[in-house]
């Protein structure tokens, strides 16, 4: 086993069967409703975790009644997160929104759930120190088999991420400074360490315990 590389146990959970068609996760364009399809990253991203904890942990095996295996099962959980995690003007663009409407709803179904943030500031070139602390923050929740939401508020000099947006980190590769994510029912890797050092507008990173 590369120790350089931290992975969620079971990265499986996120396909998603439509037909014949399998989806490698959820889409924000899956909603219904324009505004629901143009700012309904950060409940995807809420609904990415719900499941994940629903499915890897036994004492959470009803914080999710859907299957979410299915299209339909996964926009049923997305549609009852958007009623918690809900996107203002802005979107959902500070990280006490996403923690505050994740505990709400882990509460709704009976759950205490707790989250553990780290806000990254809107500058370039922070300290190694800094960057450093990003990467074991996302290394801590991997190695407890948790999902990281990342909030990307500008995307700095990486081309193969949206600005003003969340995404869902299920994997982290401390040699090359990049993480993996599921985005939009797409996998991709970016460079972590080239956006701490670009981003004008920062963000940071949610964990749901």
């Amino acid at each position: 086993m590369d120790i350089k590389k931290i992975k969620l146990s079971n990265t499986e959970l996120y396909k998603i069967k439509d037909g014949n068609t399998i989806y490698n996760g959820p889409n924000q364009s899956w909603y219904p409703k324009r505004f629901q399809r143009s700012a309904g990253c950060g409940p995807t991203s809420c609904s990415n975790i719900i499941w994940y904890l629903s499915q890897t942990q036994d004492k959470y095996k009803e914080l999710c009644p859907y299957d979410g295996t299915t299209f339909e099962g996964f926009l049923k959980l997305m549609e009852d997160v958007w009623r918690y995690v809900t996107p203002g003007v802005m979107g959902v663009n500070k990280l006490e929104m996403f923690e505050n409407g994740a505990i709400r709803y882990g509460k709704e179904k009976g759950f205490t759930l707790s989250c553990k943030s780290l806000e990254i500031p809107g500058r370039k070139n922070i300290s190694e120190l800094e960057i450093e602390k990003a990467i074991n923050f996302i290394e801590d929740a991997l190695k407890e088999d948790l999902p990281v939401a990342f909030l990307n508020l500008h995307n700095g000099q990486l081309l193969n991420l949206e600005s003003w947006h969340w995404v869902t980190i299920y994997e982290l590769d401390r040699e090359k400074g990049s993480v993996s994510i599921l985005d939009q029912s797409s996998l991709k890797e970016i460079d972590l360490k080239l956006w701490l050092n670009t981003s004008n507008k920062g963000g940071g990173f949610v964990v749901v315990r």
